[in-house]
């Protein structure tokens, strides 16, 4: 039966309102699933921004000026000083080696993650860490030492230190540093460092009492030249060199009368022990024969040989090291003496070119600060002027001292400066001279004590303060705090 046109109409608009509802449920979830995107997203937003707000705040001064990592009972070391620590340890490291890490492809890249970057036993951030961490632990117990002895710095070495922090650039010691924080750990250093020197010369051995001393004890502070080449051996059925084949050619080296003739039997018998050497490998075993400035070790047998008064140039000693397997043959070239070498003590201020840009800038600021210098000459005014300028990174907080050094020793760092100083010079006596590290403010003190009893009466002072020191660190405690590990270089 037909359906009548009332019937349809109806079912059409049903029809159509349930088309119209299913849409309004589709548009529905289709908003729903909208806002749900946009609230994970802003949520996204929110905690990334979170995150970047965050580590933006750690990164910077007032986070890491206020987070303690280290501390002593009076003093602290906070994350920015330690950043600049840090920074500074590794400024340091590779100015020394720079040459060296280059050439074993090893040199660290401190604008990139340390983590990343290794050395031979571990990751250079590991390495520079250690130091850091090593360095301030010093640092710490020897300003608590200086607080309980009243050693201080002066007002005329405090104002030294900020002008030097103040003329630091910042930018290269990471994030969160500034001027004040390295004016901070400048202060630590030199209090540490002044510390020491007072404590030291105060106990020094003077006098009469050095030269007994020395008398009595000179082979611990004399050194003695040699060649040696040591000839390693094995019973196995693989060795090229038996134990009685290693003796024999130890032997016939000791049969050398000189030193041009013990060259003469090197070179054949490292030939005939390993014939598949090339040239370039022979040369390296006779480089590595020469031993110069060798020091005394109480109760080694090779070393008491080679100090014995009875000794004679170009003698010979053949020694048996069952325990490393080998011979080794000794010819002596420079006997052990009572070296009393001249000796000078003197400061300088250095300036370079890599600072002012070019040597005729440094020079200039060499004429700049003496000028300043003239106005009052003394030590004080000299010292707070080393302190503020010179680049000598191992005297400058000394105020540029150098004491008791022989010519040798100051030409193996200015040359030139050595001849100055050792030429007719007086007390008092001031100049600019020029060397290839830079142009120096030189002054120069006095003479100083011969070369051996200097050399005595520092190596005693040294050992009698790192017993002091050992025992410092077990009277003043350092704490390292958790936050330490938030330290990132990159």
């Amino acid at each position: 039966m037909s359906k009548s046109v009332q019937e349809k109409h109806k079912e059409i608009k049903r029809e159509r309102k349930e088309a119209e509802k299913a849409e309004k449920k589709r548009r529905l979830i289709k908003r729903t699933a909208i806002i749900a995107t946009a609230v994970v997203l802003v949520a996204a937003i929110i905690i990334t921004a979170v995150i970047i707000s965050t580590n933006k705040y750690k990164a910077s001064n007032e986070y890491k000026a206020s987070t303690t990592v280290m501390k002593s009972e009076h003093y602290s070391v906070d994350l920015a000083m330690f950043t600049y620590y840090f920074f500074d340890s590794y400024y340091g490291f590779v100015d020394i080696y720079e040459d060296q890490l280059k050439e074993m492809n090893m040199y660290p890249d401190i604008t990139k993650d340390l983590n990343d970057q290794y050395n031979a036993n571990n990751t250079w951030y590991e390495f520079f860490m250690e130091n850091t961490t090593s360095q301030l632990n010093q640092n710490l117990v020897l300003a608590e030492a200086a607080k309980a002895d009243s050693v201080t710095l002066t007002d005329s070495e405090k104002a030294a230190l900020k002008a030097k922090a103040d003329a630091v650039d910042v930018t290269k010691y990471g994030t969160g540093v500034t001027n004040a924080d390295v004016l901070r750990c400048l202060e630590l250093d030199l209090l540490g460092i002044k510390y020491e020197y007072v404590t030291r010369h105060k106990n020094m051995l003077q006098g009469e009492e050095l030269e007994k001393y020395y008398e009595e004890y000179y082979k611990h502070f004399s050194t003695v030249d040699f060649r040696c080449l040591e000839i390693p051996y094995s019973d196995s059925e693989h060795s090229t060199v038996s134990m009685s084949e290693a003796e024999n050619y130890a032997n016939l080296m000791a049969e050398a009368k000189s030193s041009d003739e013990f060259t003469e039997k090197l070179y054949a018998n490292v030939r005939l022990i390993n014939p598949e050497l090339t040239d370039d490998e022979v040369k390296q075993v006779y480089d590595a024969s020469f031993a110069k400035n060798y020091k005394y070790s109480e109760g080694d047998i090779v070393t008491e040989w080679l100090f014995d008064e009875k000794r004679e140039i170009n003698e010979t000693f053949v020694y048996h090291n069952p325990t490393t397997e080998s011979y080794t043959v000794y010819l002596m070239t420079k006997l052990t003496e009572k070296d009393m070498y001249d000796t000078i003590s003197a400061r300088h201020i250095l300036f370079t070119a890599d600072t002012y840009g070019s040597d005729e800038a440094a020079e200039a600021k060499a004429n700049e600060v003496k000028a300043l210098w003239e106005k009052e000459k003394t030590d004080e005014v000299f010292s707070s002027l080393a302190i503020t300028y010179s680049e000598d990174r191992a005297n400058c907080y000394l105020g540029g001292l150098f004491e008791n050094n022989t010519k040798d020793e100051l030409k193996e760092q200015y040359s030139e400066l050595a001849d100055w100083c050792f030429g007719d010079v007086q007390k008092g006596d001031y100049t600019v001279i020029k060397t290839n590290a830079g142009y120096h403010l030189v002054t120069f003190i006095e003479k100083g004590l011969p070369s051996a009893l200097a050399r005595t009466q520092s190596q005693v002072s040294s050992e009698k303060f790192g017993d002091k020191f050992l025992s410092y660190q077990e009277i003043f405690k350092v704490e390292t705090f958790p936050e330490l590990s938030e330290f990132k270089n990159a």
